[in-house]
């Protein structure tokens, strides 16, 4: 085709076929106008559960079911045996001065006896603390945050005596 220098087009035709013309009516417009708007809701609304369960699972941390009443009783026991080893003499001496235990502590200085608190192997002995600070005379407030499994319960009371 080349050997020559001569460059030539080359033409294709191809057959040619009428399109038939669609007669849209009203009611055919009306018809595609709700499906469209139907199908882009449905997918506004896919798209918006998946990214609602993607957060839920994956964007911050599920709570662990607890029950409350052995966080209570941890709680009650704690606040007993702490407020017992205050009233003996420890109790901060200047108004706005605190006192911290740990429950590490707690349970080295024999304050609180370990097999009386319930799963305690499943809590964060260093994280878990007690604080006392004087407010005014005569006046305490008693913190207590335990950290177990994760799950952080706080109790915080004021106290008028010893």
């Amino acid at each position: 085709m080349y050997e020559n220098g001569n460059k030539h087009k080359i033409r294709i035709d191809l057959p040619s076929f009428n399109m038939p013309k669609i007669n849209k009516s009203t009611k055919n417009k009306n018809s595609h106008a709700f499906f469209s708007i139907v199908s882009k809701f449905g997918v506004i609304c896919i798209f918006f559960f998946i990214f609602i369960f993607c957060i839920s699972r994956f964007g911050k941390v599920i709570a662990k079911e607890y029950d409350e009443t052995e966080f209570n009783s941890n709680l009650t026991y704690i606040e007993s045996e702490v407020l017992e080893f205050y009233g003996t003499g420890n109790i901060p001496q200047k108004i706005n001065d605190s006192s911290s235990l740990t429950l590490e502590e707690l349970i080295a200085q024999k304050i609180i006896d370990k097999k009386k608190i319930d799963n305690i192997d499943s809590c964060n002995i260093k994280n878990s603390y007690v604080n006392l600070t004087k407010k005014r005379d005569n006046l305490y407030t008693l913190k207590i945050h335990l950290d177990c499994d994760g799950i952080i319960e706080e109790q915080e009371k004021n106290i008028t005596k010893f």
